[in-house]
């Protein structure tokens, strides 16, 4: 497989991109080198941008996309207009390649179909201006979900009582995902959680007779501590595919659920 690294060292010095060069970047978006943009974005960013591409890199919770358009390379012997390499939840790729030409011209380079040697699925397809669009396709190794997990307390209380303690998603599009501790256990996991931002809660089911809800919370940055403010904030936690997102402790207790969770 090709490596990008002489790439790197092209633009950092500011020369020319070399022959070689040029014709690595031209086989990764001909679909024909799967190692070299499967591993991530920053060697073909490099590569793009010392072949005059202007790219940007578009950072979601469930994607994570580089656009490029502009530049010199060339894909199945036509220029190359502008490419978007999209990083999926499941660690899949997805490069899309628009032409400076129709279908009609590059079919017979195109190799559509699942490649016996990298893996990939190709296809073409016409976009709406005309131009074709050849998307490769790389298989994910990742599971599609990830886990939260932290240490529990109560009020000092020992042993930890019981507990319920709970995954809301921020946009509210699904229902908490909730699990039981057993009175004792000082350590909890959720597990199965689609990727995407999430409030964590925490209630004692037993020995509680004020009802008190612990928070994963964070201090609010306009409550000045020599007024003892103690008020807090609802601290976001970030769930990717296949990592477990650790210390999440939702021990910050409060008399009542901050409004944005009541009814959930």
């Amino acid at each position: 497989m090709r490596t990008f690294a002489l790439l790197i060292g092209v633009l950092a010095s500011g020369t020319a991109l070399s022959a070689s060069a040029a014709s690595a970047l031209d086989a990764v978006l001909a679909c024909e080198e799967a190692g070299a943009w499967s591993r991530g974005h920053e060697d073909l960013a490099a590569s793009a941008t010392a072949a005059g591409f202007s790219c940007r890199e578009h950072n979601g919770v469930r994607s994570l996309r580089l656009s490029c358009t502009g530049g010199t390379a060339r894909a199945f012997g036509t220029p190359v207009r502008e490419f978007e390499l999209a990083r999926q939840a499941d660690g899949s790729r997805i490069l899309s390649v628009v032409l400076n030409s129709g279908p009609a011209a590059v079919r017979p380079k195109v190799p559509e179909g699942v490649s016996a040697d990298t893996g990939m699925h190709v296809e073409l397809d016409t976009r709406e201006d005309g131009r074709a669009e050849v998307r490769c396709r790389m298989a994910g190794d990742l599971p599609p979900h990830g886990s939260v997990a932290g240490t529990l307390d109560f009020r000092g209380q020992q042993p930890v009582p019981a507990m319920r303690v709970c995954a809301t998603p921020v946009d509210r599009r699904s229902e908490p995902t909730c699990v039981l501790t057993s009175t004792g256990q000082r350590d909890y996991v959720i597990e199965h959680l689609p990727a995407g931002d999430y409030y964590l809660t925490a209630f004692a089911t037993e020995d509680n007779p004020n009802r008190l809800f612990g928070v994963y919370s964070s201090p609010m940055a306009d409550c000045p501590s020599s007024t003892g403010c103690e008020r807090q904030r609802l601290q976001k936690v970030t769930v990717l595919p296949g990592e477990v997102h650790g210390a999440i402790d939702p021990n910050t207790l409060m008399p009542e659920l901050p409004a944005i969770l009541r009814g959930r």
